[in-house]
């Protein structure tokens, strides 16, 4: 996601080549985005697909960010489409993004003599999902020496919170999990029409040339692209207020570009 044009750029001018020579015509090379993966690919590394942040570490950025291994770091444990589309992504250390629904690993290197890693538990996570969680939890420990912490909610220790930033409020109801669905609302066609994304969305899915809506089951955001047309626009509008009227106590709520609310990001 947060990566520069330099490795696709690499590979189309450098290893393509180099590929093609080895396997011919039965070669098939397909550009993936992040959380966008098609099944076969995350069964690849079904269950511990883990998502760092940052960059690989190299002299020059090293000299920049000497603290990059040493850090703390924070992973969402989370699936939207069955077992096979869990992912462990690392989100920023902040209290407020835990939900009670999800599970949650927090890396600590300098911690003690080992370091730890903690495995936070929210009230009312899937059972299904906790196995998979264990066995990421364990791979950490491949690489460095870590002590292990299983906590529950509402068992944290003062360290745990000391070191996402202090203990905030945050969602514990979890309703929008079970009811978030995200609308494309476009005239590409020549035609305008609303179409309905599938569970497996993110914030990737927000397309700058449309309007996208958001029904996370107690609000309905509008999301205007910077691009999208001012036809989009206004049919949008008048199309949300019907969409409102038939669903029982969703505030419409307009969504602008880069504007941050924790209902809106949650979802995704």
């Amino acid at each position: 996601r947060h990566c520069s044009r330099t490795g696709s750029l690499t590979f189309s001018f450098s290893l393509r080549k180099q590929f093609e020579q080895c396997f011919g015509e039965k070669l098939t090379i397909e550009r993936i985005h992040q959380q966008q993966e098609p099944y076969e690919f995350l069964a690849l590394f079904h269950p511990t697909f883990i998502i760092n942040r940052g960059f690989r570490p190299s002299e020059p950025k090293l000299a920049i960010y000497p603290d990059i291994n040493t850090r703390p770091r924070f992973y969402q444990i989370r699936n939207t489409m069955g077992i096979i589309t869990l992912r462990c992504v690392e989100v920023d250390l902040d209290a407020k993004l835990l939900c009670s629904k999800l599970l949650y690993i927090l890396a600590v290197p300098e911690f003690g003599e080992n370091g730890v890693v903690y495995l936070w538990v929210g009230n009312m996570t899937d059972e299904s999902d906790r196995n998979p969680a264990d066995i990421i939890s364990q791979s950490f420990k491949l690489y460095k020496s870590y002590d292990l912490v299983v906590i529950n909610e509402g068992e944290e220790p003062n360290e745990f919170w000391e070191v996402i930033g202090g203990k905030q409020a945050y969602d514990s109801s979890a309703a929008f999990l079970d009811s978030s669905r995200l609308f494309r609302c476009s005239n590409e066609t020549g035609f305008y029409g609303m179409k309905e994304k599938y569970l497996d969305f993110c914030q990737d899915d927000l397309i700058d040339e449309d309007v996208m809506m958001l029904d996370t089951g107690s609000k309905v955001f509008l999301w205007e692209g910077n691009n999208a047309s001012y036809v989009e626009v206004a049919l949008t509008q008048k199309l949300v207020l019907i969409y409102v009227e038939h669903q029982k106590n969703n505030p419409f709520w307009t969504h602008e570009k880069n504007h941050k609310n924790q209902t809106w990001s949650g979802t995704y």
